[in-house]
């Protein structure tokens, strides 16, 4: 498929994106929510969804990274990193990636040992998704890749963004930050994520932007929406600390 046009920029054309994405979703046999919808056309340089519990940010990044595969270059061999905060924390995203190519067929070899490092490899090895711990920033340092996914970055220091971009550099990548937002006060050394929402919800650009996903957007956790009892329960119980509702359910800095 010859565009004219750098490679990043044609998977970011939104027409393109929302084609494939509406397609993948029907295959895999996933909603495709007006909530996501909205946060994965857009394909800037860095990503960032500020995500309510249970709102499906895990299903959002897993589908960024899979309409990218889906539009990758014929013959071109891409890599792809999940990066946790550790090894501890489980790969859902890589999970879901496992299971929705393996109802198309193009699993070709999955590699998930437990406190260790996971590896899946889609269409005979043309694909290939790993984790890695932001325990060890220098090794997130070591080759260049297609697309980074920081899981829950607001668990990390600024330096592992850092060392993302030199990552992507060379492949014109991208990068998606996604989590819940912590407590600023309590975790300072982890503000740099909640400073970049805040600017980049009031700021977008081309290269920018940031998303707020709420816990309502989930529908198979919340089928009431806004208004489902659940969002209203523990709204009423945190009525006097409106932030916690503001960060931890909205996804709102």
């Amino acid at each position: 498929m010859t565009t004219g046009l750098p490679l990043l920029d044609f998977r970011a054309d939104p027409r393109v994106r929302e084609a494939v994405l509406e397609r993948f979703c029907v295959d895999a046999g996933l909603v495709l929510t007006p909530e996501l919808r909205g946060i994965l056309v857009p394909r800037p340089r860095e990503k960032l969804i500020v995500g309510g519990v249970q709102s499906g940010k895990t299903t959002a990044t897993g589908l960024d990274c899979a309409v990218d595969i889906e539009l990758r270059p014929p013959g071109r061999v891409m890599r792809y990193w999940f990066v946790l905060p550790d090894f501890t924390t489980k790969a859902k995203e890589v999970e879901y990636l496992w299971e929705w190519y393996g109802k198309r067929g193009a699993v070709w070899r999955y590699h998930n040992p437990k406190d260790s490092a996971w590896r899946l490899e889609l269409y005979g090895g043309q694909v290939v998704v790993e984790t890695l711990t932001a325990n060890n920033p220098e090794g997130i340092a070591s080759e260049a890749v297609d697309g980074v996914v920081l899981v829950e970055a607001g668990q990390m220091s600024e330096v592992v963004r850092d060392h993302a971009q030199g990552r992507i550099i060379t492949k014109r990548g991208w990068i998606d930050m996604s989590g819940t937002l912590e407590n600023a006060e309590k975790r300072a050394q982890f503000g740099w994520y909640q400073d970049l929402a805040v600017e980049w919800l009031e700021n977008p650009s081309e290269e920018n932007q940031a998303f707020s996903l709420p816990s309502w957007a989930n529908p198979f956790a919340f089928p009431g929406g806004r208004n489902d009892p659940e969002i209203l329960r523990v709204e009423r119980a945190y009525e006097n600390n409106p932030n916690y509702f503001l960060r931890y359910i909205c996804g709102v800095p």
